[in-house]
């Protein structure tokens, strides 16, 4: 139920938070992001889809740099909070799609 910070870095989200591992995948699933358009990219046409081995609780997701399973090196890309739980079943399948904006700060 942890709402990640802007100065967490993986060590420190994975020190607040439990990461799910009970899905099939013997690492954590890639995310395969398509060609930019608009500003922007995402992975609508390669969901990523983690189909569970255990019943699980999942209050969020991040996308991180390193594959393994609970490793805490590498870069911590973007981690959100979702607005209510989702439940990952066993043998059941969670899609998530994510989505990255490119902004001219001003």
């Amino acid at each position: 139920t942890y709402k990640p910070q802007k100065d967490d870095d993986l060590a420190k989200l994975l020190a607040n938070v439990t990461e799910v591992t009970a899905y099939t995948s013997d690492t954590r699933v890639e995310l395969v992001l398509g060609d930019p358009a608009n500003g922007g990219l995402d992975n609508t046409a390669s969901v990523a889809e983690f189909t569970g081995n255990a019943t699980s609780t999942i209050n969020g997701a991040f996308v991180v740099t390193s594959s393994g399973k609970g490793a805490t090196s590498g870069l911590l890309i973007a981690a959100e909070k979702f607005d209510s739980p989702e439940t990952l079943k066993s043998a059941g399948i969670l899609k998530l799609t994510s989505g990255f904006m490119f902004a001219n700060p001003a």
